[in-house]
């Protein structure tokens, strides 16, 4: 019986060592990885490291400075102040808050919310309305930020169906109006020498492929008009120059159609080797100023 108790006491001896031997690991870890987050501005993680292992499981020496940073931690790291309002007005509670695309709280209480320091893109949704967004620059430190948020744009409004007012900040540009209008006379010049083609007048008859080389025909004559052959009547002047027309005509149309063929291919090119623009915001500035700090925010 004494043996068995003994060899009791020998095992629980080696697994409390053991034990202690995982905690002191657990601690040194978190310890490290407080500091790399914090030397990281990444203060909140930094925050949760250095509260576990300030706790009792951890050496008396380890406890007093791990909760020693995470006082620090805390008092380094910023805090946002939201406020919700929808289109009537009314103080909103149930809004998710994203920071980055991070969702940090799924709803507001009138409590400050961490964030780490550095530049942020907050994003906030209400059910029922277009999701906003705000922009803004945490300093260490900063406490209370002020952020004004009213969800105006109510999902499946006329304004979201016809696509006048946009749910969400997009990255997408749009092409210039030059490439088009480049385009578009290429297509008018074509479609002009068409025509200027397909309306040329045929060769009038005694007339010869050449310009102005018409031969006088009888009846250019008026009967019993004293004129010499040399002189010449209305009716032959008329033919030659519907024979210069004949052949010029064609000519140009052909001509204004090939440059409208290069306006069309250069308008194309134009359009897809445009680097598309992006929309321009305006931006909002708001100055904040309280009794220990001030601030200017952007609003875009």
């Amino acid at each position: 019986m004494r043996r068995e108790l003994a060899l009791l006491g020998c095992l629980a001896i080696v697994l409390l060592s053991a034990s202690a031997r995982a905690d002191a690991a657990s601690c040194s870890q978190h310890v490290e990885e407080g500091k790399q987050a914090r030397a990281n501005a990444q203060l909140r993680e930094a925050r949760s490291h250095f509260v576990a292992c300030s706790s009792e499981e951890c050496p008396a020496e380890v406890v007093r400075e791990c909760a020693t940073w995470a006082a620090e931690v805390i008092t380094e790291t910023p805090t946002i102040l939201v406020q919700a309002k929808d289109d009537t007005g009314a103080d909103l509670a149930d809004v998710v808050v994203s920071v980055d695309d991070t969702v940090i709280a799924q709803r507001i209480d009138g409590k400050a919310i961490a964030i780490d320091p550095g530049p942020h893109t907050l994003r906030f949704q209400h059910k029922g309305f277009a999701p906003e967004s705000r922009s803004i620059v945490a300093r260490p430190g900063q406490k209370a930020i002020a952020i004004d948020v009213t969800f105006t744009h109510r999902e499946g409004s006329p304004l979201l169906r016809r696509g006048l007012v946009s749910s969400a900040a997009t990255g997408n540009g749009s092409h210039t109006i030059y490439p088009y209008f480049v385009t578009a006379t290429g297509v008018v010049a074509v479609i002009f020498g068409a025509i200027l083609i397909a309306t040329a007048p045929s060769l009038p008859a005694g007339c010869e492929r050449a310009r102005e080389q018409c031969a006088e025909l009888p009846s250019d004559r008026v009967k019993d008009d004293p004129r010499t052959p040399a002189q010449e009547n209305a009716e032959l002047e008329d033919r030659r120059h519907e024979a210069s027309r004949s052949e010029d005509q064609p000519v140009a149309g052909a001509v204004i159609m090939g440059a409208g063929g290069l306006l069309i291919v250069g308008g194309l090119l134009w359009y897809f080797l445009e680097t598309p623009e992006r929309p321009q915001t305006t931006a909002r500035f708001r100055p904040v100023v309280g009794a220990r700090e001030s601030a200017i925010f952007a609003t875009f």
